[in-house]
């Protein structure tokens, strides 16, 4: 299969975990969510797959910020205003990061901008410059949990692999992503909430969200697609109905293993949920 084929859609979308739409941050991941699928996934690539995903996530939101504070500026593209494009890109990751760090502590509701504000280093005025309300800063941080998410699932979808081990690796890597950022997670989820009830409010970073949760939907698709390609899919489904079912259901399945930890196998059940959907998309006629 042609490399840059399997690479034409990246993923990224999450699963609503808060029960309103200021739902607090958890930071405690269910222990047995991902064990028994990460035993089932190697390393991620290389020991620096995390790493450099960050990296790229965070270039791809640096430029992005640094283009828009450029526009604000006159056309005159002077240095001193390229310098101010920078600066406001790397405050606006400093402030982001510091978000995390407040977040991961209090959660949501607890948290105050006094907090992230202190915690980054920067006056209150100067974080409102940034954010305008800490709904803001959640969806930003779900729009950076997102881009993190698509580098990782991208490099599954480069693999030199069929298109069924590819839903199956697609499905463990996103789930060891759960185990590593349950924050990010939990953003993924705000914005879902968000995006149903106050969708006019910070319209733009809803939009950039929407645009993380649409490329998920095509990677998943992308990877059924190459399984129909290559005979390891069958070949009678609709790729792009047979991938919303799959996002769809995924969601559900998680938030229940991610509600119910205390009460069953939660391991148990999402690597079940794994199996059931690759067997029953499997070509039986073309593959043993």
């Amino acid at each position: 299969m042609n490399q840059t084929n399997r690479q034409s859609a990246l993923p990224g979308s999450g699963e609503p975990t808060p029960t309103d739409a200021h739902a607090e941050a958890s930071t405690t991941m269910p222990t047995g969510v991902v064990s028994e699928a990460q035993l089932e996934v190697q390393s991620d690539v290389q020991s620096g797959v995390q790493t450099e995903a960050q990296s790229e996530a965070r270039s791809e939101i640096q430029s992005r910020v640094q283009s828009e504070a450029q526009s604000e500026t006159s056309s005159d593209a002077s240095p001193t205003k390229s310098d101010a494009g920078t600066a406001k890109s790397n405050r606006h990751d400093q402030i982001l990061d510091a978000a995390e760090v407040v977040l991961r502590n209090r959660g949501f509701e607890k948290a105050t901008m006094d907090e992230i504000a202190e915690q980054a280093d920067v006056a209150k005025g100067t974080l409102y410059l940034y954010f305008k309300n800490k709904h803001a800063i959640y969806l930003s941080l779900s729009e950076r949990g997102s881009m993190l998410l698509n580098a990782k699932l991208g490099a599954v979808l480069s693999r030199d692999q069929n298109g069924l081990a590819l839903i199956r690796d697609l499905g463990k890597t996103y789930l060891r992503f759960i185990h590593e950022y349950p924050l990010y997670f939990t953003t993924f989820g705000y914005y879902e909430r968000v995006l149903m009830h106050q969708a006019g409010e910070n319209a733009d970073l809803i939009e950039r969200c929407e645009k993380q949760a649409e490329i998920a939907l095509r990677t998943i698709v992308r990877a059924l697609q190459i399984g129909m390609q290559d005979g390891s899919v069958n070949p009678e489904f609709d790729p792009e109905e047979l991938g919303l079912t799959i996002w769809g259901a995924s969601k559900g399945v998680i938030h229940m293993a991610y509600l119910k930890d205390k009460q069953t196998g939660t391991d148990t059940m999402i690597t079940n949920f794994i199996r059931i959907i690759g067997s029953g998309i499997k070509n039986d006629e073309m593959t043993p």
